[in-house]
């Protein structure tokens, strides 16, 4: 397996295995049915500092989200070393596509 191969592997393993324990400690944390949502990020953030089951929940659910994107990043950074431009750009162009996708979402809702 080359170098570039192990680390992308490394990459998706650990947040992988970040997302389930955050998801399995806010499991064990949450108190039957919680039907509730966090208007701003401060108390999104409030609930993660008093250790809110339902708020590490969605903070697992957002890691296993940013795995891809982290894997992204690192190939794009490994294509431009290898002056691979065109894969470069390709990754890049994938990359974009996800963010667009994800601030469309954010600024409909």
């Amino acid at each position: 397996m080359r170098m570039e191969e192990y680390e992308i592997h490394k990459i998706i393993r650990s947040g992988i295995i970040l997302s389930l324990s955050l998801n399995f400690v806010g499991l064990l944390l949450t108190r039957g049915y919680e039907k509730k949502s966090y208007e701003t990020l401060e108390e999104f953030l409030r609930a993660l500092i008093h250790f809110d089951g339902l708020a590490l929940i969605y903070l697992g659910i957002f890691a296993l989200i940013l795995t891809p994107i982290a894997s992204l990043i690192y190939v794009s950074i490994a294509f431009l070393r290898k002056r691979d431009y065109i894969s470069t750009f390709l990754t890049l162009l994938v990359l974009a596509g996800i963010i667009m996708g994800v601030l469309v979402r954010l600024l409909v809702l």
